[in-house]
């Protein structure tokens, strides 16, 4: 069977074979609200891609636009060569299925190239929307909303089936994709785990948050990945505002409350930041004007430099316009992110960034932005594959 490891980060592409189609369904004994079990099927999903059996990890882009420029054009070249094969090989059976996990810039743009030479295309994932994702950190803070950075999958391209479900495993050998969806009856849901077979399947489902194995990241951080991520930062900074109001609270305590901290000075914290600057700045000031000279924002970096991929003159640009300080719409003064380089996170609490032997930094939410790590439907896809497998096709199948 040959391999290609595809363009996207993470994505595998397999060649066909025909076997006959199934399609099993197992009722697993988990049930509860929708939103509570699509968080647990995240949560197995996290836990496992923070498993130490998984080795490599992949740095977040340096620079947004230009990484999905990049990436929608090297899909579109392999979503061609895709096609063109679709049409010169001779198939093996009249009409080959072809499964596309994932909704994102890959896999958006694969799917709206294929279809057209009579091939079954069916879309799985737990996101029946396109995220533009450069969008997202302001998103978080309602500087545009959500609908605007959203187009649903089933608009991508008429020809492609779309299913509603999380991708747990490729069985290369009997090649049957085994999925998760959560199944609702008025009320009541659940989780049901069905096979979905392929003659090609094309894994482009990004990449997950990279925790680096530091305890109490996922228990007491927030992220900024997904749409329900930007709106739980949303509701988080709200709250933060709307606590540090009650006459019941100390000065720490609502200093405390009013300490936003960002670790990782990536693409994604630095905007993430600076869209916090805006809101304190424009919203915050006029809401809640006695408060917002107290509101602090905290930026942690592991390494001696910001935006480490990016040329010094913007890494000092950026740094010094983090810094300053600015005037709010009635003038307030609003302090500039605290930047703090070469301070390594050991550990998360509930009200404390730990720091080893430095100060710990409180905190009233704490977001995790310091680069991507592998999901566990790519690592152990690849891994069942082997090293051979991936090797013929590594000159060329990741561009």
């Amino acid at each position: 069977m040959r391999c290609l490891y595809a363009l996207i980060t993470g994505a595998v592409a397999l060649q066909p074979r025909y076997t006959p189609s199934r399609s099993l369904k197992t009722r697993l004994q988990v049930t509860g609200s929708e939103d509570d079990l699509r968080d647990e099927i995240a949560r197995r999903n996290a836990a496992k891609a923070d498993a130490p059996r998984v080795p490599t990890t992949q740095p977040e882009p340096t620079d947004p636009l230009g990484f999905a420029s990049l990436l929608w054009e090297r899909t579109l070249q392999y979503g061609s060569k895709l096609a063109d094969s679709l049409s010169d090989e001779a198939p093996a059976k009249p009409t080959e299925d072809i499964v596309v996990l994932g909704s994102g810039w890959g896999a958006a743009a694969l799917v709206g190239a294929l279809g057209s030479n009579g091939e079954r295309v069916t879309v799985v994932s737990p996101r029946n929307y396109f995220l533009f994702t450069p969008m997202l950190a302001g998103a978080a803070v309602g500087t545009v909303e959500y609908r605007s950075i959203t187009q649903p999958v089933r608009s991508l391209n008429k020809h492609a089936a779309y299913v509603e479900a999380t991708a747990t495993a490729v069985d290369t050998e009997r090649k049957v994709v085994v999925c998760e969806a959560v199944v609702c009856e008025g009320s009541q849901c659940s989780i049901d785990e069905f096979e979905l077979p392929y003659d090609r399947v094309v894994i482009a489902v990004g990449a997950t948050t990279n925790t680096f194995g530091v305890p109490g990241v996922r228990e007491h951080c927030l992220f900024l990945k997904q749409i329900s991520d930007a709106d739980s930062l949303r509701k988080a900074l709200g709250n933060a505002f709307e606590r540090a109001s009650l006459p019941t609270l100390s000065a720490d305590e609502r200093r405390r409350a009013l300490s936003f901290c960002v670790v990782g000075a990536g693409p994604t914290g630095v905007e993430f930041c600076g869209e916090l600057r805006d809101f304190l700045a424009a919203d915050a000031a006029r809401y809640y004007p006695d408060l917002v000279g107290e509101a602090r924002v905290t930026l942690l970096e592991a390494t001696d430099q910001v935006l480490g991929a990016f040329d010094a003159s913007l890494r000092a640009e950026a740094l010094d316009e983090l810094r300053v300080r600015r005037l709010a719409t009635d003038n307030q003064d609003i302090a500039g992110v605290d930047v703090k380089l070469g301070a390594q996170v050991t550990e998360v609490n509930g009200t404390h960034v730990l720091l080893g032997e430095a100060d710990p930094v409180p905190y009233g939410f704490c977001v995790w932005a310091t680069g991507n790590g592998a999901v566990s439907v790519v690592s152990e896809t690849v891994s069942s594959l082997g090293e051979g497998a991936q090797a013929e096709a590594q000159a060329t199948a990741r561009g």
